[in-house]
């Protein structure tokens, strides 16, 4: 049962193992190739094998060793059988009683040594499954290394599988952990010499340089999923994520690859934005979803300009994503090379043009040509109606399967339509052909509905000619008249753009001098189809041009920024209530009036800092604090104590009029009394 845990616990990553084929090197080869060996790496990189194995080894080193103990099946499928018959003979014929795991792994390697046999061309059963060249006893340098790791996985000694270059060559060989330690082991070149199962850093990296760990990868805390692929690099992300931003860095080391896996359709990226210290991207293949790649200026590497990924010096582009959504496209000046049939292939691009200036390619009616115009080199899958200018010798590669053409003018001066020049336009449904030619191939349109086709030209020409041999319909009609048509569309096209609320002043009032010298053109009499050229071309190049206002971009405001300001709104809120002066001495309530006022031009700034919303919150706190109540004078303590209250007020409220009458009608009464008393003892 224990054996039978060990090599069903198997790794849940599926990627393709990159497998060459190699010849055993003679060792006489191996040293005199090792200089070259030294500055082939990467002549702009100048990262020498040393340094390519020393951070593969730290990758590795960072991970657990016990994740590599199990064989992998996606690397190769074995059995449960076939596991339990390789086991049983490590048992019983390498292992035996071996208990060090140093020693078992060089058990294993010294038998793989001396009873695996490299191929060659003639030989039968050369496979990669372990199974296969445990059996058959013949491999290459792929089958090697696959056998080693599995023999050691059903021993429990952890191993990965590392491919790379080496000075014979592309090759593939294992990392093995024993003992505490990871070290190189190449079986293959061990065919020659035993010295190869540990030979030691220094001595490895004179030969061999890591370019690809196989099957190991960790997960960072923004889900991104790195490897080693041409230094440390990101091999993926986790689902859902749409922009992957390449980290900086991984465990202390330069994240400066970006793998090819990361443009698999299953992580369905939209963009990517690189770091200054990216100096790898796998370019060959990309994702459909692929909206944009994004570089900052530090990177010495790349460059990018509306999404598209450049050389620094913007000389080559490496990529236009897929999923790009403008239709048009200028090529910068500096461009000198891109991939005339693989660079544009994104549905949605209808224009191409080319900067003034360009010393290698040239653009006529958003199409792209070299500099003499007589190679029509790249046409926008986007497109559905072409000019080509007379110059162009037409061949069966720039139009080929533009599904999107509906229609296609060729202008004065072309002389042969070669064969299968429009094979796979299934779109086509007029095409003007000049006088001038003289030569129209029958497998022209090949895979297209001919009688879908209206074939425009001049009466008597090799054009009607061909129409009435094939069932088309012909219509005559002359260059000239086509192109006036098409200019007029493209001065109305250009008038939608005189928008001063969208675009700058500057390209605006630029546009509008363009479109006035177009009106003019088309109004001249005589007027060639060349100079009508110029003004198509022109129009759309200012078009193309037009620069957009560009709002101030607010400020990202941090989390505890944005926690300090709620706090301040509540302790505001609060404040407020103090606002009584009822209750409230006007001392303190004017400096919480002037407390709140502060606060809240402090909570209205856009670069409000951390500091200043402490100092308000500290404020605010405080005048709550201090509020002064309004003081009253032996407040009544009840029913009684009113009472009470209110006969000593009344005792010591000053008698008026109505209080004091009784008395002085009693003195009054007492006076008249002694004045009649007075009176009548005068009489007697």
């Amino acid at each position: 049962m224990k054996r039978k845990k060990i090599w069903l616990t198997l790794g849940i990553m599926v990627s393709a193992v990159s497998i060459s084929v190699t010849t055993i090197p003679n060792q006489r080869e191996v040293y005199a190739k090792t200089e070259y060996m030294q500055t082939m790496s990467n002549e702009k990189k100048n990262i020498s094998p040393k340094e390519y194995n020393r951070l593969a080894l730290e990758f590795v080193k960072s991970l657990k060793p016990d994740t590599f103990k199990t064989w992998d099946q996606s690397i190769a499928k074995m059995t449960e059988e076939e596991a339990r018959e390789i086991k049983s003979f490590l048992d019983q014929n390498i292992i035996k009683n071996e208990k060090d795991d140093y020693q078992k792994a060089k058990k294993i390697y010294e038998w793989i040594m001396k009873n695996i046999r490299y191929a060659r061309p003639q030989d039968q059963n050369v496979g990669l499954r372990p199974y296969d060249v445990f059996k058959y006893k013949v491999a290459v340098c792929g089958g090697y290394s696959n056998l080693y790791k599995a023999m050691l996985n059903l021993e429990g000694i952890p191993s990965v599988l590392v491919t790379g270059n080496t000075s014979a060559g592309a090759h593939e060989w294992n990392m093995v952990y024993a003992n505490g330690k990871w070290f190189f082991s190449d079986s293959t070149w061990g065919s020659s010499d035993e010295k190869w199962f540990d030979y030691g850093f220094e001595q490895f990296a004179k030969d061999h340089m890591v370019l690809d760990v196989q099957q190991v990868f960790t997960t960072d805390e923004n889900g991104v999923i790195l490897g080693f692929h041409k230094g440390m690099a990101v091999i993926g992300v986790k689902n859902g994520i749409k922009t992957l931003t390449v980290p900086k860095k991984y465990n202390g080391t330069d994240v400066t690859s970006v793998a090819y896996t990361v443009f698999d359709e299953k992580y369905a990226l939209e963009n990517i934005i690189l770091t200054e210290k990216v100096t790898n991207v796998d370019v060959e293949s990309q994702s459909k979803m692929l909206k944009s790649i994004k570089v900052p200026q530090e990177n010495t590497y790349y460059a990018s300009k509306d999404g598209v990924l450049f050389t620094k010096d913007f000389s080559r582009i490496l990529m236009y994503p897929f999923a790009k959504e403008e239709r048009s496209f200028v090529i910068p000046k500096e461009v000198r090379e891109y991939d005339s049939k693989e660079t544009f292939k994104t549905p949605q691009l209808g224009e191409i043009l080319v900067e003034e200036g360009n010393k290698t390619f040239s653009s006529y009616d958003g199409a792209i040509y070299n500099k003499e115009k007589t190679m029509l080199l790249t046409v926008p899958e986007g497109k559905n109606k072409i000019y080509i200018p007379g110059t162009v010798v037409l061949d069966n590669i720039a139009l080929n399967g533009k599904q999107n053409l509906k229609e296609v003018i060729l202008e004065d001066g072309m002389k042969n339509i070669p064969p299968y020049t429009f094979s796979g336009c299934t779109g086509l449904k007029k095409i003007y052909i000049p006088a001038s030619v003289t030569n129209i191939a029958k497998e022209s349109f090949n895979a297209v509905d001919l009688k879908e086709v209206i074939v425009c030209g001049q009466r008597n020409s090799e054009a009607e000619k061909f129409a009435k041999i094939n069932g088309m319909k012909f219509e005559d009609v002359k260059a000239l008249e086509i192109k006036l048509k098409e200019t007029k569309e493209v001065i109305a096209k250009a008038k939608e753009f005189e928008d001063v609320d969208k675009y700058t002043e500057e390209s605006v009032e630029i546009l509008r001098k363009v479109i006035n010298e177009a009106e003019k053109t088309v109004q001249i009499e005589g007027v060639t189809v060349e100079e009508l050229d110029r003004v198509i071309e022109k129009l759309n190049t200012t078009i193309s041009a037009m620069e957009e206002k560009i709002e101030p971009e607010k400020p990202q405001v941090s989390k505890e920024i944005q926690r300090k300001i709620e706090e301040v709104n509540t302790l505001l809120k609060k404040a407020e209530k103090y606002d009584n002066t009822n209750k409230y001495t006007e001392e303190s309530i004017a400096v919480l009036r002037k407390v709140i006022k502060e606060g809240k031009v402090v909570v209205a700034k856009e670069n409000v800092t951390v500091e200043e919303l402490d100092t308000i919150i500290m404020k605010l706190n405080k005048s709550i604090a201090e509020m002064k109540e309004v003081e009253i004078k032996n407040p009544p303590k009840d029913e009684k104590t009113q009472g009470n209250m209110l006969q000593e007020e009344q005792g010591n409220v000053p008698k008026t009029a109505d209080t004091s009458v009784p008395g002085i009608a009693g003195l009054g009464g007492m006076v008249s009394m002694a004045i009649i008393a007075f009176l009548q003892k005068k009489k007697r």
